[in-house]
């Protein structure tokens, strides 16, 4: 391990940046696999009378939500921050 961090601080600096973005998107990417893979394995199944929409959003819907909610975020402190 140390071989290889010694060999990437040898690079010029645009090649480390390169270097940084992909390993962090890969491991961005490996633990957004392992997540979703972990909805598969919960088993959801749903209390009486309600269905599992109503109980959890699936994997997709929480990002959807997530992204919803920064972007209304962001119109309420573009509409109101320029305002006297």
């Amino acid at each position: 391990m140390r071989a290889i961090l010694h060999n990437v601080r040898e690079r010029p600096v645009r090649v480390r940046r390169r270097i940084t973005l992909i390993a962090s998107l890969a491991l961005t990417g490996i633990i957004m696999v392992i997540w979703l893979f972990t909805f598969s394995l919960q088993g959801r199944t749903p209390p009486t009378g309600t269905t599992i929409a109503e109980t959890q959003p699936g994997p997709l819907g929480s990002i959807g939500q997530a992204v919803r909610g920064v972007v209304d975020d962001l119109k309420g402190l573009r509409f109101t921050g320029f305002s006297n």
